[in-house]
């Protein structure tokens, strides 16, 4: 690619950014191209179908989020349960105040979010940034499920995070409690204990058998 074909690229990407921060997902092709300064057929010819720039500007956005992540999970210092909590916190916190995750949001459904990534590109994202340590977890016999099962529920629900938590300025602390009494019990074996260890507290008693709650959550994504 041409240094003036990457340029024009970059104008989109930053007109595309520009505008979904002001309208959310309604941003149309021509507007996105008028903001850039080209015609809609050279937006086309970079990105294709309007999906796929929206995409793009998605994965670009969490690009560094997900380094991160990846960071977090391969830290050798930790557990592999404190990893999984210390990532999945941050990513969270991360969602929580992200101006454009927010105005994607807002006015949005699940279906328009799903619809946005056919192709699996948020899964594959996942798998590079999880994947060793997914590895390491069901080696361990700490995955719930198989590793294909557990990306599958980890992007479904990285999905509903990202659906819930934008505009509430929720307390990190909150959050982290809240990933540690259910996200992961439910895609990790992790006992009463370490759940308690990672909160600081014990964890609220289950309305039903002990635990019930972490096994009816697993049966439900199908990772027991």
């Amino acid at each position: 690619m041409s240094s003036r074909s990457q340029a024009t690229r970059q104008r989109l990407i930053v007109a595309a950014r520009e505008l979904l921060l002001e309208q959310g997902l309604a941003v149309s092709l021509s507007e996105v191209a008028e903001r850039a300064g080209v015609t809609r057929m050279t937006l086309y010819r970079h990105f294709g179908p309007r999906r796929d720039l929206l995409l793009e500007v998605l994965l670009t956005e969490v690009t560094e989020v997900a380094t991160a992540c990846r960071q977090l999970l391969d830290d050798p210092a930790g557990s592999l349960t404190v990893r999984a909590h210390s990532a999945m916190t941050y990513l969270a916190v991360e969602f929580a105040s992200a101006p454009l995750v927010t105005s994607i949001l807002v006015g949005s459904t699940m279906t328009d979010l799903e619809e946005l990534d056919p192709n699996g590109s948020v899964r594959n994202l996942i798998t590079d940034t999880a994947g060793s340590f997914l590895d390491a977890a069901h080696a361990a016999g700490l995955l719930r499920g198989t590793i294909d099962s557990s990306v599958a529920w980890i992007g479904r629900q990285v999905l509903a995070m990202a659906y819930q938590l934008p505009g509430e300025h929720r307390d990190p602390q909150v959050i982290a409690d809240e990933v540690a009494r259910h996200f992961l019990p439910s895609i990790l074996r992790i006992t009463d204990a370490e759940c308690e260890a990672l909160i600081g507290h014990p964890p609220p008693a289950s309305p039903s058998t002990p635990g019930g709650d972490v096994r009816e959550r697993a049966a439900v994504a199908d990772l027991n």
